[in-house]
């Protein structure tokens, strides 16, 4: 009788190590994940020297005390694992805002305006603008390329994890705005820091605002931005689960994104959303 116990208790056993075997193979996490991402990128910039055509008395004294560029993007992107789901690849598709501005320091044009301000000559008759900043807002599309490596091999519900990328962008619209300064009491040089207005008779007309609107130069139609990321896996990899990252990104091209601004450190921060696909996966 003894036997037969011994028996049943071991085909218990059996039968339950082969039950958690065909569990796990059923829920065993999926290889591919859909994504969605949101991004921010700030970059601390640095005045280019603009066209002496236009710009009239911007050296030896700069005119300028702050210049920067921030990049806003969404995507969507596939993800695939491999190596037991401890590496990952990534692409899909990107849409970025490129905002660059360029502005005047509002004492420094107020004490230099006799000669030494951000003045912009936009025609053969000395036509010009003094301006108080000008704004480029850019869009690309890209085509992202990411590698994942996760820190510890089992999936956690907190899993940390490495990234490098690499965005291929190109060029889609430009808009250029811009601010000037204007004249309070005709004849003199008293100016404040309204945005300009169509209003009868005020000394820059709108024909020179767009004048000075085409002369600012568009960036070029292709760049490449690089990141390496550290980041956070918020949830189980069976279920639709976030992650959360800080970068450094790098545009590798960085003179040619801006007409005016060149774009040097920066600080970025990404948040998405990953759904697994075919995530039951029976054992055979």
């Amino acid at each position: 009788m003894k036997k037969y116990y011994i028996l049943a208790l071991m085909l218990f056993f059996l039968i339950k190590t082969y039950a958690q075997e065909i569990n796990e193979a059923i829920t065993k996490p999926s290889t591919i994940r859909l994504g969605v991402e949101m991004g921010y990128d700030y970059f601390w910039a640095e005045a280019k020297h603009l066209d002496r055509t236009y710009i009239r008395t911007m050296y030896p004294r700069p005119t300028t005390d702050f210049q920067n560029m921030n990049i806003a993007y969404v995507g969507v992107k596939p993800e695939f694992l491999f190596a037991k789901n401890r590496f990952g690849v990534a692409t899909g598709i990107r849409i970025s805002q490129y905002h660059s501005k360029f502005e005047v320091s509002r004492s420094e044009v107020v004490a230099w305006f006799g000669g030494e301000n951000f003045v912009w000559v936009y025609d053969d008759d000395y036509n010009n603008l003094p301006l108080l900043n000008i704004n480029q807002k850019s869009c690309f599309v890209g085509i992202p390329l990411e590698l994942k490596c996760f820190l510890t091999k089992k999936d956690k519900l907190f899993q940390p994890y490495i990234k490098s990328s690499a965005g291929f962008n190109f060029l889609i619209h430009t808009k250029n705005d811009l601010e000037v300064w204007r004249s309070e009491l005709e004849g003199t040089n008293i100016y404040n820091g309204e945005k300009f207005t169509n209003i009868p008779g005020i000394q820059y007309p709108t024909q020179g605002i767009n004048i000075v609107q085409q002369q600012m130069g568009k960036p070029a139609i292709f760049n490449v931005r690089t990141s390496l990321a550290l980041g956070l896996k918020i949830g189980r990899s069976k279920y639709p689960f976030g992650n959360i990252e800080i970068h450094i990104p790098i545009i590798l091209n960085a003179k040619s994104v801006s007409p005016f601004v060149v774009p040097n450190a920066g600080l970025g921060f990404q948040c998405s959303l990953q759904i697994p696909l075919k995530n039951h996966i029976k054992q055979k």
